[in-house]
């Protein structure tokens, strides 16, 4: 994604789940690529696996993050991706339907999500996601740039629905565009405020004639 300036990429130990806590409440695209487990009998329970602390004491920090969790985020995300095994199943709890990491993100208040309906291979992951991510690079809306990142996968790859089939996009499937800087919406103002002082004159003038 080089049309985002502003990108934070975390591995290994730094993977812990207080950054995972403050960049899913400051990001406007967030991709994750971890193990997940879907607890059907307990879908409140369905975990993503993140870095622990080793820390026995500290349950905030301890590498596990929980769907119940996920559900006091304050998000604001323009897509979510959780390219993880299994991360768009879900248990069925009566009351309430079919809870699972889907329904915590958009609850927590993500605008679209990618997750998988299956467990997926890593390379097959690698390759959709670096070409999903080049079609929203070139401005695609979020199903284009995801129809042509399977497409590429099954020309120039293997041709397996169950090796590039897994992905499914939930939520706004407008594209993602990069935020203006500050200066440019200041130019934006001051254009706008130009044109509205001389509307101003041309009809003062014109009372006056």
């Amino acid at each position: 994604l080089t049309r985002f300036k502003r990108q934070n990429i975390l591995t290994n130990t730094t993977v812990t789940e207080g950054n995972f806590r403050h960049l899913a409440e400051n990001s406007r695209i967030l991709h994750i690529a971890t193990h997940s487990e879907v607890v059907n009998s307990n879908p409140l329970f369905s975990t993503i696996y993140l870095h622990g602390n080793n820390d026995i004491k500290n349950d905030s920090d301890n590498g596990l993050v929980f769907a119940y969790e996920l559900f006091e985020l304050d998000m604001n995300s323009e897509l979510v991706v959780l390219s993880s095994c299994d991360s768009g199943a879900g248990g069925y709890l009566m009351g309430s339907g079919v809870l699972g990491f889907s329904r915590a993100v958009t609850y927590a208040g993500a605008q679209s999500l990618i997750l998988n309906l299956w467990p997926v291979r890593d390379y097959s992951a690698s390759v959709l996601t670096r070409e999903f991510y080049r079609g929203l690079n070139r401005g695609m809306g979020k199903p284009e740039a995801l129809r042509r990142a399977q497409l590429h996968y099954i020309n120039f790859n293997n041709s397996d629905p169950a090796l590039w089939g897994s992905w499914v996009l939930y939520g706004n499937v407008g594209p993602v565009r990069p935020a203006w800087p500050p200066a440019l919406w200041a130019l934006g103002l001051l254009f706008v405020g130009l044109m509205v002082l001389a509307g101003y004159l041309v009809y003062k003038k014109r009372l006056v004639v």
